[in-house]
């Protein structure tokens, strides 16, 4: 799988924090399948005719392409390689900041505290 950082398509480890779905049908049955944490996928189909659909889950932020891959065993070669590119959709700002107390707080004495940012955007804040 492929990110879009503004110049194309380029192989990029933030991948990683962004959830892609495959789901694969022949019309009668259905299977769902997910990149490893490489975002390498591997899926074994049948002889027959299969539609491959993707989805990134939980955000509207991204966007992949293409939606569906048609595929075709054995008329198609195989292995088949299907790369997919992730792009953003739009610019969207969304940080998320977490302040986690690491001991209780006592008047009048120092505490820890544990401070967790997430950039849950899809550009860099």
């Amino acid at each position: 799988m492929l990110l879009d950082i503004g110049s194309g398509c380029v192989t990029n480890s933030n991948l990683s924090t962004i959830d892609v779905k495959f789901t694969v049908t022949d019309g009668i049955s259905t299977d769902v399948f997910y990149p490893d944490s490489s975002n390498q996928y591997s899926y074994t189909l049948p002889e027959g005719a299969h539609i491959l659909n993707t989805e990134v889950i939980g955000t509207n932020h991204w966007m992949i392409n293409p939606q569906s891959t048609s595929l075709n065993f054995p008329t198609q070669a195989s292995p088949f390689t299907q790369d997919f590119c992730v792009t953003a959709n739009g610019t969207i700002e969304d940080l998320e900041v977490i302040v986690v107390p690491i001991e209780q707080a006592r008047p009048g004495f120092d505490t820890d505290y544990k401070v967790v940012v997430k950039n849950k955007g899809n550009v860099t804040s």
